[in-house]
């Protein structure tokens, strides 16, 4: 492949190294790495944890984001298609393109509901700016959030307002989309990142927070820990989505690919760091309780701005930069499936973007229902719609398309055309990484694979 403005199948190619990157790590960085990572740190060894997860990420995350990139730069198409085309490189069969396919069903499956959670950072923002938090005590942030959960025309009107805003990306492709609001984006979420940060360490309890997050609490580690850090590094990257071999296809021969994966890893982990380092600031000040996921940030924390000095300011500035880790990774959803559309029927980006959008928002309103009108409608083990497809993408389908990816990148492409698109050093760094994928990721994935069913 060329490294002109398009490749085999015409679609447009990241313009730069630097653009590549951010736009990928946007797609990583998501809710994820603000309200579950640092829980998981404080509640698992702190300093200790974050060790294991450290190596999580190098010994598993790093190689797989590598097969991911080369495999789509390789084939130069849609995630399907290009495992299609590796295998048929290598003189196998043509059914190993159901990884990619895979691939893009578990992308699309989270955009339905993953936009639904965007919607709430959307309302909250807005209830930040114009209402703010001032006064309120710990039952009225949850009476609060469960007036909202119990408002069904509300949920679906900013799960439809955070759908429109990333197809609004996507319909624009790559370099002038996807790559473009990257270009703005990261840069505004990091610095307000550090503004965060900055006044975290202002904070009464600032060294306390930093202790819950880093002090070595080997007793709190156990196999359990581990299991979670290696699920954590894998899923926090966000591999076996198809979203990392749909970037890749984009991906022009004069960018590396190795750097790209280690760049994009670093800033995944460190937003992760810093983001829990201010977060336990600010609750441990104002005297709340620790908590994981939605009630951390949509209950704890408004109290925690209602009471503290400059909170207002504060609280706007939270929920823009959770807005835009939101935005940007279901941008990055998006694309696996609307390659997909534009390569197997010849749709025009537009079209195919929108179609899969549509498609996800009407199956959104479905989980967007399950907190209210459907909460008791639970068809599959018990479970909602919103947490069937929650439990069915992260303990069941990622795993095993991560597992499969694995296979097919160490056992099934050829040497020569990973050598060839990793561009290592030398040999021996080459036979590191391929140890890596074909042993260490395969048997991780297997143990988190075990843990998720069990």
């Amino acid at each position: 492949m060329s490294s002109d403005d398009s490749n085999s199948n015409g679609t447009d190619l990241w313009s730069s190294s630097a653009g590549f990157i951010l736009a990928t790590a946007g797609a990583a960085i998501g809710l994820g790495n603000i309200w579950r990572f640092p829980y998981i740190t404080g509640e698992n060894g702190g300093g200790a944890f974050v060790l294991v997860y450290l190596a999580c990420v190098s010994l598993i995350g790093v190689p797989l984001m590598m097969a991911e990139f080369f495999i789509g730069r390789r084939g130069a198409s849609s995630p399907s298609i290009s495992f299609k085309n590796l295998a048929g490189e290598a003189g196998k069969s043509h059914h190993w393109q159901v990884v990619g396919t895979l691939g893009v069903i578990v992308s699309f499956l989270i955009l339905t509901f993953y936009s639904v959670i965007g919607g709430w950072t959307l309302a909250y923002l807005l209830t930040s700016v114009t209402k703010g938090f001032a006064g309120m005590s710990g039952t009225d942030g949850q009476e609060q959030f469960a007036e909202f959960m119990n408002s069904p025309l509300e949920m679906i009107f900013w799960h439809t307002l955070f759908m429109l805003i990333t197809a609004a990306v996507v319909v624009h492709g790559v370099s002038k989309g996807i790559e473009r609001l990257a270009r703005y984006l990261m840069p505004s979420m990091f610095l307000i990142l550090l503004l965060l940060f900055v006044y975290a360490t202002m904070t009464p309890e600032f060294e306390q927070g930093v202790s819950f997050m880093f002090n070595f609490n080997f007793a709190k580690l156990s196999t359990g820990s581990v299991v979670i850090a290696l699920g954590h590094a894998f899923f926090s990257l966000g591999l076996a989505q198809s979203v990392m071999v749909a970037f890749g296809s984009h991906l022009p021969r004069n960018i590396a690919l190795t750097p790209a994966a280690i760049i994009v890893s670093i800033l995944d982990t460190s937003v992760s760091l810093v983001v829990g380092v201010i977060i336990f600031s600010i609750v441990f000040s104002n005297g709340l309780e620790v908590s994981s996921g939605p009630g951390l940030v949509f209950q704890s924390l408004p109290v925690a701005f209602g009471q503290m000095p400059f909170g207002s300011v504060i609280g706007v500035a939270f929920f823009i930069m959770l807005v835009l880790a939101a935005w940007s990774s279901s941008v990055g959803l998006v694309v696996p499936p609307a390659d997909h559309l534009q390569v197997r029927y010849r749709f025009s980006r537009a079209r195919s973007t929108w179609l899969v959008c549509i498609a996800a928002w009407l199956i959104g309103i479905f989980c967007a229902l399950s907190f209210s009108t459907l909460a008791n409608f639970k068809p599959v083990a018990g479970k909602t719609i919103y947490g069937f497809l929650d439990y069915l993408t992260s303990s069941v389908l990622m795993p095993v398309t991560g597992l499969l990816l694995a296979v097919f990148a160490g056992w099934i492409v050829s040497e020569r055309a990973a050598a060839e698109e990793l561009q290592l050093g030398n040999r021996a760094q080459f036979r590191v990484w391929q140890f890596l994928v074909r042993f260490v990721v395969p048997l991780t994935i297997v143990i988190i694979l075990v843990n998720g069913v069990i």
